[in-house]
């Protein structure tokens, strides 16, 4: 019978720390491998898939769009090392905002009632094209109709990039429409 002594894997850092947009996620990597070794992605203490073998050179885990604390556990036949350091990665949701007005036609005058959004995230801007449609609150999506041109609008809801995400927008499908007001006529 042999006895098969089998060496302790060596250690190597785990990177990838950052924020992510859920739809790409973050990539876990690890700085170098060794050959006949197993390398396990470990996620809040639960393994994430199966073991890649090691190559001799660095290993990427691939793109992690779960949040949590990434750490890599390598194991040479009975032996076993936990590699230094681990990924961190917070994931930001994709935007999804939408938005609704109470109605999609009015008169030059006054103001419109705020728009109304559905999903997330609320921190966007509004806009319209062509340009005449005047915005009372550009976060609210309030319209001065009476500051604006009477005309047939597209109205936009933009989110800034952020966590990862690529800048966002939502065009409502339905244009507004600002009619001017009836010209007053003298009767003699």
């Amino acid at each position: 019978t042999s006895v098969v002594i089998n060496a302790v894997p060596a250690v190597y850092p785990v990177t990838g720390t950052g924020t992510y947009c859920a739809s790409t996620g973050g990539d876990v990597t690890l700085s170098n491998s060794e050959t006949g070794v197993n390398y396990q992605l470990i996620r809040n203490g639960t393994n994430v898939g199966s073991p890649v073998g090691g190559t001799g050179t660095a290993l990427d885990f691939g793109l992690q769009t779960t949040a949590g604390t990434y750490t890599v556990s390598a194991t040479n036949g009975t032996c076993s090392s936990t590699m230094s350091g681990s990924a961190v990665i917070t994931i930001t949701p994709v935007p999804n905002t939408t938005f609704t007005y109470s109605s999609y036609a009015y008169c030059a005058t006054g103001t419109s009632p705020a728009a109304t959004l559905s999903g997330s995230p609320t921190t966007g801007t509004f806009s319209a094209s062509p340009a005449g449609l005047n915005f009372s609150n550009a976060a609210t999506g309030v319209i001065n109709l009476a500051a604006s041109t009477p005309g047939t609008y597209s109205v936009t809801y933009t989110v800034a990039a952020s966590g990862g995400c690529a800048v966002y927008t939502y065009t409502q499908p339905t244009s507004v429409v600002i009619n001017g007001l009836p010209q007053s006529t003298t009767v003699s």
